[in-house]
């Protein structure tokens, strides 16, 4: 019976539930039931915790396989198991090593779970054996985004934009819902694209627009009807949406204040600043700015330089005619729209 187990075994007709690898040698099933022992099994990693995470199981042996031998691993969830494992692969270097690569069937699990891998050897059940732990998604709460633009919380110091706590809109545009989405979507593809989140997650804001639901509030905090102003936005999930990100969980809402830009074309109306007086040429950039500010005495334009939404850039002052000019530099998210190309031009006494 035993030589008759061996020859289909040898063919690849003896059925097995896991994965399987099958060596070339010359020593019989009989001897190697009876010599060969496994001397451990280990894991690269023993913890799933994206949907295409993988793990691989190395099984040490104390002697190569022969042809008729088969080595399987096997989860005890039996058909329940969530795990694929593939074949094993001799390790190129060491033929007593069989390695077998541990994947998702499918996706990660409601709730964090953990597998025994066990070996087995032509068919019996080995006393060595590994675990793998699978990890759910990860939670991802919306209130999140608040705080990123709000500039508060743990995320909120991440913040590179203009105007912190505000969503800016353009001038003119505060009843326009449709604009209002767009530049939604303008500020989650600006917050995608900076190297600190493309460090661990890559999307495009289209994706994450096409799963969020945007309410528009008025100041009392009730939903805006008609062409009524928009105050501030709540954002949610929809319904069904909340695994549409790879790995993650969304849950939760964000509160985020709307405010309309300034135009700079109606804080600053006459381009020349006239004389400035300059006691060090290494202060000019410090000069130029007290003078626009006292110049065009603008709240929002102070307010603007005070946060650092504006700056002054391109500094250029010719000693030989004793005259310069300079230009505007926005942040994303300005307070201040830049509706027009301003390039400012004084003298120097």
């Amino acid at each position: 019976m035993k030589k008759l187990l061996s020859l289909l075994g040898a063919l690849g007709m003896v059925a097995s539930t896991g994965a399987t690898v099958v060596a070339c040698g010359k020593t019989t099933t009989e001897t190697r039931e009876s010599n060969a022992t496994i001397m451990s099994v280990t894991t690269d990693n023993d913890t799933i915790s994206k949907k295409s995470g993988e793990s691989i199981v190395s099984v040490k042996l104390k002697e190569a396989l022969s042809s008729s031998d088969k080595l399987t691993i096997t989860s005890d969830k039996g058909n329940e198991s969530i795990l694929k494992i593939a074949d094993g692969v001799k390790n190129n270097k060491n033929n007593k090593i069989y390695e077998f690569k541990i994947t998702l069937k499918d996706d990660l699990p409601q709730k964090e779970t953990t597998e025994k891998l066990i070996v087995n050897l032509n068919g019996k059940a080995t006393n060595k054996s590994t675990e793998i732990s699978i990890s759910p998604r990860s939670e991802f709460d919306l209130s999140l985004i608040g705080d990123f633009i709000n500039g508060s919380g743990l995320v909120g110091g991440f913040n590179p934009f203009g105007n912190k706590g505000f969503l800016s809109i353009d001038s003119g545009n505060m009843s326009n819902k449709i604009f209002i989405e767009g530049a939604v979507k303008n500020y989650v593809k600006n917050v995608l694209e900076l190297e600190i989140v493309q460090g661990f997650i890559k999307l495009d804001a289209q994706t994450v627009l096409n799963m969020v639901q945007i309410t528009h509030l008025d100041n009392s905090g009730k939903e805006v009807t008609g062409n009524n102003a928009v105050a501030s936005i709540k954002i949610t999930v929809k319904d069904g949406h909340a695994n549409d990100i790879e790995d993650y969980h969304v849950v939760g809402e964000a509160k985020v204040k709307l405010a309309e830009k300034k135009k700079i074309s109606e804080i600053i109306k006459d381009f020349n600043l006239g004389n400035i007086t300059l006691t060090d040429e290494n202060k000019l950039k410090d000069e130029v700015l007290n003078a626009l500010l006292f110049k065009y005495n603008d709240d929002n334009l102070k307010n603007a330089f005070k946060s650092q939404d504006v700056e002054l850039d391109q500094v250029k002052y010719d000693k030989n005619t004793k005259s310069g000019s300079v230009k505007l530099k926005y942040k994303f998210n300005s307070s201040i729209q830049n509706d027009k190309d301003t390039e400012i031009t004084f003298k120097v006494n």
